[in-house]
Protein backbone atom coordinates (compact mmCIF):
# COMPACT_ATOMS: atom_id res chain seq x y z
CA UNK A 1 0.00 0.00 0.00
CA UNK A 2 1.25 3.43 -0.88
CA UNK A 3 0.62 6.60 1.15
CA UNK A 4 2.41 10.21 1.75
CA UNK A 5 2.63 10.23 5.70
CA UNK A 6 2.91 13.55 7.67
CA UNK A 7 6.51 12.96 10.31
CA UNK A 8 5.82 14.69 12.85
CA UNK A 9 9.03 15.36 14.53
CA UNK A 10 10.21 18.31 16.54
CA UNK A 11 13.52 18.56 15.31
CA UNK A 12 12.42 18.83 11.48
CA UNK A 13 9.74 21.14 12.62
CA UNK A 14 12.56 23.70 14.13
CA UNK A 15 14.87 23.08 11.08
CA UNK A 16 12.15 24.46 9.11
CA UNK A 17 10.91 27.37 10.74
CA UNK A 18 14.07 28.57 11.21
CA UNK A 19 14.85 27.96 7.23
CA UNK A 20 17.19 25.05 7.07
CA UNK A 21 14.93 22.19 6.11
CA UNK A 22 12.82 22.03 2.95
CA UNK A 23 9.33 22.84 2.63
CA UNK A 24 8.75 19.04 2.12
CA UNK A 25 10.87 17.92 5.46
CA UNK A 26 7.77 16.80 7.17
CA UNK A 27 6.51 14.54 4.83
CA UNK A 28 7.68 11.38 3.31
CA UNK A 29 6.19 8.84 0.95
CA UNK A 30 6.30 5.42 1.77
CA UNK A 31 5.30 2.27 -0.66
CA UNK A 32 6.19 -0.32 2.28
CA UNK A 33 2.74 0.09 4.58
CA UNK A 34 1.27 -3.63 5.45
CA UNK A 35 -2.46 -4.57 3.99
CA UNK A 36 -4.74 -3.57 7.22
CA UNK A 37 -6.26 -7.00 9.13
CA UNK A 38 -9.86 -7.08 10.24
CA UNK A 39 -9.29 -7.10 13.77
CA UNK A 40 -13.07 -7.18 14.69
CA UNK A 41 -16.50 -8.37 13.07
CA UNK A 42 -17.78 -4.71 12.62
CA UNK A 43 -14.75 -3.55 11.05
CA UNK A 44 -14.32 -3.59 6.56
CA UNK A 45 -11.82 -2.36 4.38
CA UNK A 46 -12.29 0.08 2.08
CA UNK A 47 -10.87 0.44 -1.62
CA UNK A 48 -10.03 4.02 -2.18
CA UNK A 49 -10.01 4.94 -5.74
CA UNK A 50 -8.54 8.62 -5.40
CA UNK A 51 -7.48 10.76 -2.63
CA UNK A 52 -6.57 14.02 -2.02
CA UNK A 53 -5.09 16.80 0.72
CA UNK A 54 -7.84 19.21 2.05
CA UNK A 55 -7.03 22.84 1.55
CA UNK A 56 -7.25 23.45 5.54
CA UNK A 57 -4.33 20.98 5.52
CA UNK A 58 -2.23 21.84 3.06
CA UNK A 59 -0.47 24.34 5.42
CA UNK A 60 1.12 21.29 7.28
CA UNK A 61 3.19 20.80 3.56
Amino acid sequence: MKAVQYDLKIWKSVLKKIGLAGKFAMVKYRDDWSKPKILYPNQVIVKTHLGGICSSDIHQL
